[in-house]
């Protein structure tokens, strides 16, 4: 298993994240609640279990590129909207597929979003 693939397996485990969990859970938006987790992991040492700080921090730079270019507003529109769309296990997956890409920084993850944007125009074509 890669750390993409454990960090999205213990990230759905641990907020109890299914194929059918809606983005919406009690006022909560997940998307900014698996955000926040990983910045915790990342910011805030001891907080979590060992185990689950391991799983989250190398997803750092995925969700610092997510908040850069998707939160912010500033990729494609298409990547936006497609993002959005996301479940929250989708989700998992996106930022779990980021890890595994080698998104350490807001610009790879800004490169990543532009290749996305390549593949959904080519999808739509």
């Amino acid at each position: 298993m890669t750390k993409g693939q454990k960090f999205a397996k213990d990230m759905r485990h641990f907020l109890s994240i299914g194929t059918r969990t809606r983005r919406d859970r009690k006022g909560l938006d997940l998307h900014r609640e698996i955000a926040e987790w990983v910045v915790t992991a990342a910011m805030e040492h001891g907080t979590l279990h060992p185990d689950q700080e391991a799983a989250f921090l190398p997803a750092f730079g995925a969700v610092s590129a997510w908040v850069k270019d998707i939160k912010n507003g500033r990729a494609s529109y298409l990547v936006i909207e497609h993002i959005d769309q996301m479940s929250p296990y989708q989700f998992c997956k996106l930022l779990g597929d980021m890890v595994d890409a080698g998104v350490e920084t807001s610009s790879a993850g800004g490169q990543h979003f532009a290749q996305m944007r390549t593949q959904l125009l080519a999808q739509a074509a």
